[in-house]
């Protein structure tokens, strides 16, 4: 008799257990699916930030002057928001292996380096470049984050290699029809052109000869500010889209060598 009241002690105590677990499974459940959709939410704010990038130039002189800070504390507030989120949903916490590590260690040298000379009399310049390679390491440890699987990685890759496809054709644009439109209104009245972009130019002054020479180069810069910087822009993702299709042809030459066999 003990024996039995034993047995149904311990059946109704695995009862008891398994409905536990179940309703633990299902609060579970619905923070499960929050946190992933928190994670796409980051990963569509990481297409509209690289997006919105590509659409702001910035040179040197303009880093120095902080137009990208905006930029910067985006992907700042993307990061603390995968930090919190990672923290809050423990299927899934923020870990860091090599490639953080050493991102975090180059970014601490930049710091330090930052703290080392900000009494040179250059400190607003010297912060904002700062600010601009914490906002580099801060894109990676968010996207390093974020992006799994090789269909998202894969969605990534085409969205910029087309923003690259749309620079270019910007480019032709520029180079075929804008910049000569603007060399000839230039030349039917360059001081009505020179107010419109708010320069101040007497004629011969420096100022006019460095735009004069501007508008006279038939190098197009797209949404840049400089040809350089769309050159490597595009020649970056001209490469990663060969290398793209070199891994398409030879999946699919594996694949048919695979289907003969």
């Amino acid at each position: 008799m003990s024996q039995r009241n034993a047995k149904r002690e311990r059946d109704a105590g695995g009862r008891k257990a398994a409905r536990s677990a179940g309703r633990d499974d299902t609060n579970r459940q619905p923070a499960a699916s929050t946190g992933e959709r928190l994670r796409l939410g980051g990963l569509a704010a990481i297409a509209g930030l690289l997006v919105i990038t590509q659409f702001i130039p910035c040179d040197s002189s303009s880093v120095q002057d902080g137009t990208s800070v905006l930029l910067v504390m985006a992907w700042l507030l993307l990061l603390a928001g995968v930090a919190i989120t990672g923290w809050w949903q423990a299927s899934r916490p923020v870990r860091l292996g090599w490639d953080e590590a050493a991102t975090l260690a180059f970014l601490a040298l930049i710091g330090l380096s930052a703290v080392a000379n900000i009494g040179d009399n250059h400190a607003r310049p010297l912060l904002n470049v700062t600010w601009q390679w914490i906002g580099f390491g801060a894109s990676f440890l968010v996207v390093r984050h974020v992006v799994r699987g090789d269909g998202e990685r894969r969605a990534l890759v085409a969205l910029l290699v087309s923003l690259a496809v749309g620079l270019s054709v910007f480019g032709f644009y520029q180079y075929g029809y804008s910049m000569p439109r603007d060399r000839e209104l230039y030349r039917q009245n360059p001081d009505r052109m020179l107010q419109e972009v708010g320069i101040v130019a007497p004629p011969d002054s420096p100022v006019r000869k460095q735009f004069e020479d501007r508008l006279a180069s038939t190098e197009p810069i797209a949404t840049f500010a400089l040809t350089n910087s769309l050159a490597a822009y595009l020649s970056t993702w001209l490469v990663a889209l060969f290398g793209v299709g070199l891994s398409t042809w030879s999946d699919r030459r594996t694949n048919r060598d695979a289907e003969g066999e």
